[in-house]
């Protein structure tokens, strides 16, 4: 058994919530997407989020759009293929703006975990982050996909990666997730 808590905030300069959860086998949205809950995890347990990207056309259709693709036949595909799967989705949503130009430079960020009897699995593209708590203590367990500044001591708010978005702006390439850590 596992006890999961899941929540988003829209943040304090969006007028709207754009993250979608996955969590205990359900997709929550938006403001919609606080829950608490003890689940059986069975053969696996996945948890995810993407942050639909604030500022870019329909972030909250793109983070939608990566976790419905991601959640298709979950259970029927290794851990291994966790890499395979997110290019996949990142395809998936440049086929919707391809198919419809009001979502042109729609574009998310990603951050889950897989929980199995053999080990957890991290994976995330973007800047969301994963933490694993460890003797009461959080321990990052992803890497923010952003530029490395020399001498900055201050992060800026661009990302190198993200699923969808628009592969020219700022510089990144929206076609090449990393590999999951």
């Amino acid at each position: 058994m596992l006890r999961y808590a899941a929540v988003t905030h829209r943040g304090l300069v969006r007028d709207g919530n754009e993250d979608t959860v996955f969590a205990g086998g359900a997709i929550l949205r938006g403001d919609d997407a606080a829950r608490s809950r003890t689940v059986l995890l069975g053969r696996r347990g996945v948890f995810m989020i993407a942050d639909g990207m604030g500022g870019h056309a329909r972030g909250e259709i793109a983070s939608n759009h990566a976790l419905e693709y991601l959640k298709t036949n979950i259970d029927q595909f290794p851990a291994i293929d966790w890499e395979a799967r997110i290019l996949r989705a990142n395809d998936e949503i440049f086929g919707s703006m391809a198919r419809s130009l009001e979502l042109t430079g729609m574009g998310t960020t990603l951050v889950g975990a897989e929980i199995s009897a053999v080990g957890t699995v991290f994976f995330n593209v973007g800047d969301s982050r994963a933490y694993r708590l460890v003797d009461s203590l959080l321990v990052k367990k992803s890497v923010d996909d952003v530029p490395k500044y020399a001498g900055a001591s201050t992060r800026s708010h661009e990302i190198t990666q993200a699923l969808g978005g628009r592969p020219t702006v700022g510089g990144f390439s929206a076609r090449q997730p990393r590999s999951p850590p």
